[in-house]
């Protein structure tokens, strides 16, 4: 590919665009800023300067580069693919000249694969619409069972797929897609002799679509119900599409989650489409599968507060408790995690198909922790209206409560369950610190409360993390013993010690130069459009002791003078050289650093200037020393000494002289300062 070309596609691809199809931007100064689509984090870290066409996460990750980098890394492909999907939004067509046979031939196969499967994709979305406007038995359910608007049929792509071996496989053979490639798409399966037949017969059809609005696969709803017949069943897994990455109606809710600052999570297509006609267009599903890191990590993009609906039966609870085990993987204080608390029998679909609007907004407003739904489940599941169910019930749920980080939840969650304590009748207050009192027992494994204050104890696990010996997790807290120690008891941690901290961590000493301060505000007014005119004839890469500034000043000197921008010329400067481009994404997308003045400016380049002359001072100093020692022991030798002082006077003129040559620059020879 030439060097033109990549030109071409960046000035033509609005960087701030393409990366807010994956996570959200907002604008701060001249740069944006969001959550990094490619770790999980609560504060945003994610810088894309639109002017120089670069983004950089400061976070976790630490990687930058430009559009070609993002795209590579946000949909897995090779630099070839990215510059392709990039061109042809750009309506750019490359050249590719200077990759190997051997790219280009990959970059043929992979691109054309994953084109023709979402061109297949697109043609049988086409045909389920068509086909839904003359199936009676598909627009009854739709319109009069599930209370669905045209409109809403539209907005999402429904349609329905006759219950016919080859409906859909001779549509797509007349309209020019070979059977290969459905049957890659996940659309045909081929039968011995060769032959095709439809995946999808007699469902209800809903297109899955990406953030970049391509239909990569479909899920199907049987119609009529039938026995021995899966209900719903999803495109096997592609190129382009993996159930473990992808999330239904996020390209339609991703805009209303960043903007609510929340993310509703339900088990079905279904649930999406009624809430979102209901008007909730927050709500997002899994595709008949458990939620996953990479799920996680794909909400994170776009907040971090998620509500789950789960059934209150023990595969709800199972699923509550895997998905606040992924989401505390995230982090401690990564992601705040509820549950619905909706009416017994009922789903999002059922309550505001029924019209029943405001109970699913309060149900989303009252959503409950994970312990606590727990709690309300194991109410159901023992018969806490006999003394054996309570005292069964009350066990457990201590149990549950002792492993909650939060002091306040804990009090909260002791609240809840205390009415159904034995001594109930004696009084709330008394009931809640004898609870209080067992909660203690259950975690420190003695039966008095340990001294806090004077022996600081170790980090315990979130709830929903993973457990350790005897359920308690690895980090159980020790029992005190007075002495700022404590000891494990039998059966956690092996009775291995604790030893509370003796002494304050060390104090890290601030840096003592100022040197690569100078060098940073020098750098950024240097590759600045608005203060690149007053520095460039001042700034010589030998003012730099950073190698990479040196190297950067050095190959952007002549770019600049020859009337790119500095933002074109650090693109080129760095183009090959990745170590390079990294160290300029961090000086420039950096927002700690101090607003550029002339002031400043000046003082660091005169400082600069200073230290060079020093250093050069210090050379000429030593190569004095040195000259005078061998041209005195040839003086003595020759028996010349008297010439050796005339030789030192000489050198020491030349050192003077420049080092007033040095004060003079920095101010173009006169003793004014630049404007």
């Amino acid at each position: 590919m030439e060097d033109s070309e990549k030109e071409a596609i960046r000035q033509r691809t609005d960087i701030v665009e393409l990366i807010s199809a994956y996570t959200p931007l907002k604008k701060a100064g001249r740069t944006w800023k969001g959550i990094c689509p490619f770790h999980n984090e609560r504060t945003p870290s994610f810088t894309v300067d639109p002017e120089r066409g670069r983004w950089h996460c400061f976070g976790a990750c630490g990687i930058g580069g430009d559009v070609f980098k993002f795209l590579e890394k946000a949909e897995n492909l090779t630099f070839l693919e990215a510059a392709e999907r990039l061109a042809a939004k750009a309506g750019i067509t490359l050249s590719r000249k200077g990759a190997t046979p051997a790219e280009r031939e990959a970059a043929d196969r992979n691109r054309t694969e994953r084109d023709r499967i979402i061109q297949a994709n697109a043609l049988a979305a086409r045909f389920y619409q068509q086909v839904l406007r003359r199936a009676p038995l598909a627009t009854e359910y739709a319109y009069e069972k599930r209370k669905l608007t045209h409109q809403t049929l539209e907005d999402f792509g429904v349609g329905f797929a006759p219950d016919e071996w080859e409906g859909l496989s001779r549509y797509l053979v007349q309209q020019g897609v070979h059977l290969e490639d459905a049957e890659r798409a996940g659309l045909v399966k081929r039968r011995n002799d060769g032959s095709g037949y439809d995946l999808f017969r007699g469902r209800l059809m809903f297109p899955i679509v990406d953030v970049q609005e391509r239909v990569i696969a479909f899920g199907g709803r049987i119609l009529p119900p039938a026995e021995n017949t899966a209900k719903y069943i999803n495109s096997p897994e592609t190129p382009v599409f993996l159930k473990s990455k992808t999330l239904y109606a996020l390209n339609r809710a991703r805009k209303t989650i960043s903007e609510r600052d929340q993310a509703v999570i339900v088990e079905g297509y279904m649930d999406v489409v009624a809430c979102h006609q209901a008007g909730f267009t927050n709500v997002i599903a899994t595709l008949g599968t458990s939620l996953t890191d990479e799920h996680v990590r794909l909400i994170g993009r776009y907040t971090k507060n998620v509500v789950l609906s789960f059934d209150a039966d023990d595969a709800g609870i199972r699923a509550a408790l895997r998905s606040a085990e992924l989401f505390a993987a995230a982090g401690a204080d990564a992601f705040v995690l509820k549950v619905l608390n909706l009416p017994s029998g009922e789903d999002p679909d059922s309550l505001v198909t029924s019209g029943n609007v405001g109970a699913f907004k309060r149900a989303i407003d009252e959503a409950m922790s994970v312990p606590e739904f727990h709690l309300q489940a194991l109410v159901r599941r023992h018969d806490v209206q006999n003394p054996n169910g309570r005292e069964q019930y009350m066990r457990e749920a201590l149990g549950i409560i002792a492993e909650v980080r939060s002091s306040m939840e804990q009090d909260r969650l002791i609240q809840k369950i205390a009415r159904y304590h034995p001594s109930w009748e004696r009084g709330s207050v008394y009931v809640e610190e004898s609870l209080r009192s067992e909660l203690r027992r259950l975690r420190f494994g003695g039966t008095s409360t340990p001294d806090i204050l004077n022996n600081p104890l170790p980090p315990r696990n979130n709830y929903g993390q993973s457990r350790g010996n005897n359920g308690y997790g690895n980090n159980y807290m020790p029992r005190q013993d007075g002495n700022g120690r404590g000891t494990f008891p039998n059966g956690y941690n092996n009775n291995r010690r604790w030893n509370a901290p003796q002494e304050p961590p060390p104090v890290i000493a601030a840096d003592a130069t100022a040197d690569p301060k100078a060098e940073r505000t020098v750098l950024r007014a240097f590759f600045s459009e608005e203060w690149t005119q007053v520095v460039q004839d001042r700034v010589r890469p030998t003012l730099f002791s950073d190698a990479r500034a040196v190297m950067l000043v050095d190959r952007t000197l002549p770019l600049l003078a020859s009337g790119q921008t500095p933002a074109e010329a650090i693109n080129r400067a760095a183009e090959r050289d990745p170590e390079l481009a990294d160290f300029a994404d961090r000086l420039l997308l950096s927002e700690d650093e101090e607003p550029l003045s002339l002031q400043a400016i000046d003082d660091c380049l005169l400082y600069l200037v200073e230290r060079q002359g020093k250093r050069q001072a210090r050379n000429l100093s030593q190569q004095i020393e040195e000259n005078s020692f061998a041209e005195k022991q040839n003086n003595f030798i020759a028996g010349q000494e008297g010439k050796a002082g005339a030789a030192e006077e000489e050198l020491l003129r030349q050192w003077q002289n420049r080092m007033e040559a040095l004060k003079r620059s920095p101010t173009g020879g006169d003793g004014s300062k630049a404007s």
